[in-house]
């Protein structure tokens, strides 16, 4: 479900060492299932399908392939990408939901990192589909005291990095719920009778006035020109966030704008 990765420019770093720790953290203190995938060779771990290394040797389509894998099994995919500075690692990276950089105290190595990786996701299609696959949000940079980016003293900070992975993670696990709920919803609306809108928001739990204005609102757009799902996925978003009060002002404005567009028009 979740992948957090360790990465550092620097060989010898202790990233392996580090993601290691992080991981066996997260089994320990935490009833979540974890897989631990590392770049390199792991000599002393035992390999088993919690436990996968020489990931850098396989093909991108597989790496790809064996990540969406773990994913599927495993609460949280705990990512050694330590290999030094690679044009590779730099297209590995995105797949990341966080992000740690380890043992590099240049802030601005960290930051320009963070926007190349943010580069790579808006134009770079492989990064693009990867992400999208995933539900990527973010890379995160830790800052640590005097402002230094990444892990001065990794193994003194362990069990923060695991409280701060955790945390993250529950966050991840309600916002996928949530999404995954909305989606139901939106799915919903869809399949229903364009003149049955407001009723069948009605009987999905919407309260009347709300429902009501739902379709309207949703009539309206499709009279200036939106598509009708395309309307459904922009107005579901408005509805479940704001009163109806809120909403049946901007309902006004946007009638408003229309009369105004349509008098232009004639």
């Amino acid at each position: 479900m979740y992948l957090v990765g360790f990465y550092s420019p620097k060989e010898k770093a202790g990233v392996t060492e580090t993601a290691l720790l992080v991981a066996n953290w997260l089994r320990q203190n935490t009833s979540l299932s974890i897989a631990f995938v590392s770049n390199g060779i792991l000599e002393k771990e035992p390999i088993t399908k919690e436990t996968v290394h020489k990931f850098a040797e396989l093909s991108f389509d597989e790496q790809k392939q064996k990540i969406k894998e773990l994913k599927s099994a495993f609460d949280i995919v705990v990512y050694d990408a330590s290999s030094g500075l690679s044009a590779d690692i730099l297209k590995l990276l995105p797949m990341a939901d966080r992000l740690f950089i380890l043992g590099e105290d240049d802030s601005r190595f960290s930051e320009t990192l963070h926007h190349v990786i943010k580069f790579n996701r808006l134009f770079d299609r492989k990064s693009r589909d990867l992400v999208n696959e995933l539900h990527n949000d973010e890379t995160y940079v830790l800052e640590h005291d005097n402002h230094m980016i990444g892990f001065a003293k990794p193994k003194q900070n362990i069990d923060d990095v695991g409280k701060l992975i955790y945390r993250d993670y529950s966050i991840y696990f309600l916002h996928r719920n949530y999404i995954d709920k909305y989606q139901e919803l939106v799915a919903k609306f869809k399949e229903m009778p364009k003149e049955q809108l407001g009723k069948g928001a009605y009987q999905l739990g919407i309260n009347f006035d709300k429902a009501i204005l739902f379709q309207k609102y949703v009539q309206l757009r499709e009279v200036c020109g939106q598509p009708y799902e395309e309307a459904i996925e922009s107005i579901v978003p408005i509805f479940i966030k704001y009163d109806y009060g809120t909403i049946l002002q901007q309902f006004q404005s946007e009638v408003y704008i229309a009369q105004i567009g349509f008098g232009l028009n004639r």
